[in-house]
């Protein structure tokens, strides 16, 4: 849940960066703000689905229209919905790629055409981008893995 927290503050601050530096402008049907393009790797489990409702829920309240794409976590295809969403010049572009490394020319298009880009659940260290949130799944585990241990040795010596 705090990652999902993480995403939302970053949304809100992406958005707001957005609308306080003249980048969108309400002339979208229904007074939106603008366009957010959300592209997750895969729709498998939980929580890349439920990532995906939730930022279309919190994407809407603060006025924007959401696009999420799905790439069935196939690069060629994430590569051309990145592609794709630059050339519609959304506000922001959230991004859970499916390789980290493939996708930087299309981070650096995104950026150079004027395009916050927010990562999301997978870094991308190779170029700069306007927002990471990501959390350490490694330190995550050794986290689990010593309060096991400390609940066994409490049950059991």
């Amino acid at each position: 849940m705090k990652r999902l927290g993480l995403l939302l503050t970053g949304l809100f601050l992406v958005a707001s960066f957005v609308s306080a530096s003249g980048q969108t402008e309400k002339s979208m049907a229904g007074g939106q703000k603008g366009l957010i393009y959300y592209l997750a790797p895969n729709q498998m489990d939980e929580f890349q689905s439920g990532t995906t409702l939730l930022v279309q829920k919190f994407g809407k309240q603060l006025g924007y229209q959401v696009k999420a794409l799905n790439a069935d976590n196939k690069v060629q295809p994430q590569m051309q919905q990145l592609d794709d969403a630059i050339a519609q010049k959304p506000s922001v572009i959230i991004l859970n790629a499916v390789d980290s490394s493939t996708i930087v020319a299309g981070v650096q298009k995104a950026k150079a055409a004027g395009i916050p880009v927010m990562v999301y659940d997978r870094f991308i260290t190779d170029t700069p981008v306007d927002f990471s949130s990501v959390v350490g799944t490694v330190k995550m585990g050794q986290i689990a893995a010593d309060e096991c241990l400390k609940l066994l040795k409490a049950k059991y010596g």
